[in-house]
């Protein structure tokens, strides 16, 4: 297959696909993890957002594995204060599966269990937008899920949530 190359830059593609997105659906959200690639997709989507003045708001989904490094849960912290007023933050500090290679006896890890709160190696961030298990409204999440589930049913519960309505999902 032969590949077409358009006359346009990289950013301006990138604004057409956002002229369709934000005209297809009704509901956005990105997953975002404080790396280059979804904060710089965030920063891009907000900047569009406010360049053409649209009111939508837009769901941001930070799933929190408890050993994160110090500087990735500062950058949260700041950009979701940075857009507080434009988004729906969810920080997500659920006890969830993680494939781990660091034993020989277990292949999961379980990032805020509450079985061993003695052995968290982080504190539970204290904001009003934290979800945990003393306060967890997504209720397709089921308890110690794999981590790709729990992110594919906060798109679940999300879309169920804002009205079953055309969901796009970074």
């Amino acid at each position: 297959m032969q590949r077409k190359y358009e006359d346009i830059n990289v950013y301006e593609a990138f604004q057409k696909r956002l002229d369709f997105i934000f005209q297809e659906f009704d509901n956005i959200y990105v997953s975002f993890s404080c790396g280059k690639d979804s904060g710089l997709l965030l920063h891009m989507l907000m900047k569009y957002k406010r360049d053409n003045k649209i009111p939508k708001t837009i769901g941001v989904f930070h799933q929190d594995f408890e050993a994160q490094y110090k500087v990735t849960t500062e950058c949260v912290e700041n950009i979701f204060e940075q857009y507080i007023n434009e988004i729906e933050p969810y920080w997500v500090c659920l006890p969830m599966a993680v494939r781990t290679a660091l034993s020989n006896y277990q292949i999961h890890w379980y990032p805020w269990n509450d079985k061993q709160k003695e052995l968290w190696i982080s504190n539970l961030p204290n904001k009003p937008y934290l979800i945990n298990l003393d306060d967890n409204p997504i209720y397709t999440y089921r308890y110690r899920m794999l981590q790709e589930d729990l992110a594919k049913q906060f798109g679940r519960w999300y879309k169920e949530t804002h009205d079953n309505k055309k969901l796009f999902a970074y």
